[in-house]
């Protein structure tokens, strides 16, 4: 029989969609845990973005810090923590404040596997849970949980603000509650996740909780060379933001056609959640290692605008970023009242350089960076 390439195609297709589909009726007919259901991957987490700290002042953005805003609180530490080797032994109400646990403490953030709970695995190419025969997107029924509470309290000058809670790592499948109610779910290990949390919070004490699943449909995208260990294993912290406030920004910095002049281009997001039409600027500085300002734009922001993208700057013979001399400038970013008081600032750092691929070679600012 002569299949052509089209009918087989049609057919690939056609196999593939019926079996999301079988899935689909099967998760919205059982109702499939988050972490069984190849559906969800995410639930009412944060869009990724630009990693960055809000903070009142240039001068404050300037440092680099998180811990110099007066929105940021870590929450790294000492937590309770109940681990049970498969999630049906676990207390049906153990989200709830209040509930009658006996808690042990934990180290976060830091892999359980490595302070007493479960066993760590290495392995290379197969799966930990499933070596010999996987078949997708099953999952081992005992799958290890652990279960981490602590209470934190909101300071007084976040009042009136955007609160979110930020996971920079948690493996695998990771679902938050505050005060006993569900907040979301991320597993999407090594990625931070991020939650408003507003809604959930309460005046004085709140009890959150982070209920890690060893395994989750996401593992089946984790297979390669590494030691197979849980939990809370980046920093975990809360920030605020006001209601007008940044959301993202890219900052592109290569060099011009003779990797002379730099060019700095900027486009910058934000958000105005006030209801009302307030009139805003939205600008950067550049600065160099003295902090001596180089480059500057501002435009203003009309009410429902979202994005500002800034017309490329040439930068004129910068000092250029390479592995010998990694060389940066400081971009400063911030939203100002039209009377030019700061509503929020942000900084990070930027590097001159162009990677290309020129004649099969890999380059580096117009230099071959593969030398034998």
């Amino acid at each position: 029989m002569n299949i052509t390439k089209t009918t087989l195609l049609r057919y690939l297709i056609g196999t593939v969609v019926c079996a999301f589909s079988a899935q689909t009726i099967s998760a919205e007919g059982t109702k499939l845990p988050y972490w069984k259901d190849i559906q969800t991957v995410a639930v009412n987490k944060e869009a990724p973005r630009t990693a960055f700290m809000s903070y009142d002042n240039s001068g404050q953005a300037l440092t680099g810090k998180y811990e110099n805003s007066p929105y940021y609180k870590l929450l790294n530490g000492k937590w309770n923590f109940y681990y049970v080797d498969a999630y049906k032994d676990l207390p049906a109400n153990i989200e709830q404040p209040g509930a009658d646990i006996t808690w042990k403490e934990i180290n976060v953030p830091g892999n359980w596997e490595v302070q007493g709970y479960g066993t760590a695995i290495y392995t290379n190419q197969p799966y930990d849970f499933q070596p010999s025969n996987p078949q997708p997107p099953h999952l081992p029924e005992a799958n290890p949980v652990g279960v981490y509470q602590r209470d934190i309290e909101i300071p007084s000058n976040w009042n009136g603000r955007d609160i979110y809670l930020r996971l920079e790592g948690a493996k695998s499948g990771v679902y938050v509650y505050l005060n006993g109610k569900e907040v979301g779910y991320s597993e999407d290990s090594k990625n931070p996740a991020e939650f408003l949390i507003n809604k959930y919070l309460q005046p004085g004490k709140n009890s959150l909780v982070v209920k890690c699943f060893r395994y989750s449909t996401g593992s089946y995208l984790e297979c390669q060379d590494f030691w197979r260990i849980s939990g809370i294993e980046r920093d975990i912290y809360m920030y605020a933001q006001p209601q007008i406030h940044l959301t993202d920004f890219k900052a592109e910095t290569p060099l011009d056609a003779d990797y002379r002049n730099g060019i700095l281009k900027l486009k910058v997001k934000f958000a105005n959640e006030t209801g009302k039409e307030i009139p805003f600027t939205v600008g950067y500085r550049l600065l160099n290692s003295k902090d001596e300002q180089i480059a500057q734009s501002s435009a203003r922001a009309s009410y429902g605008q979202t994005e500002v993208e800034f017309t490329p700057k040439t930068i004129k013979e910068p000092l250029q970023w390479t592995a010998e001399t990694p060389d940066l400038y400081t971009l400063v970013i911030s939203l100002k009242h039209t009377n030019g008081d700061v509503i929020e600032a942000t900084s990070c750092k930027v590097g001159f350089r162009t990677v290309e691929i020129k004649d099969k070679q890999l380059m580096g600012n117009g230099l071959s960076l593969i030398h034998i």
